[in-house]
């Protein structure tokens, strides 16, 4: 009984001292549409994981359903995150290093892949 509750608040606590990453996964490019005279970018959602990886050299991963959006739950620290799709070739990279502070969300992150 103790051994069980034990287990049950190390997981809690694993769960606490954590950030919150709430983000995007896409492609960018490609051909553009004109709306008020103005050309507007592509944008497609895309499928696969997303890797964060720490200063320190932690990795976590995260997989990407459909609507391209992600969550992750990341200790403290600072973090490079990349993409990859089965649609696309190759990694795709995030537009800055992000900072992850416990109890703290960093939102509007977006890992892109640009199309030619």
């Amino acid at each position: 009984m103790l051994l069980a509750a034990l287990v049950i608040a190390g997981c809690s606590a694993g769960a606490a001292d954590r950030g919150t990453v709430l983000g995007s996964f896409a492609q960018v490019g490609g051909p553009g549409q004109i709306v008020d005279g103005r050309t507007v970018t592509n944008r497609t959602p895309l499928t696969g994981h997303v890797v964060a990886r720490s200063q320190s050299g932690d990795v976590f991963t995260v997989t990407v359903g459909k609507s391209g959006q992600f969550r992750m739950l990341l200790p403290p620290g600072t973090y490079r995150l990349t993409g990859y799709s089965p649609r696309y070739p190759g990694p795709c990279a995030g537009e800055n290093a992000i900072r992850v502070r416990t109890g703290k969300r960093v939102t509007h992150i977006n890992v892109i892949c640009v199309a030619a």
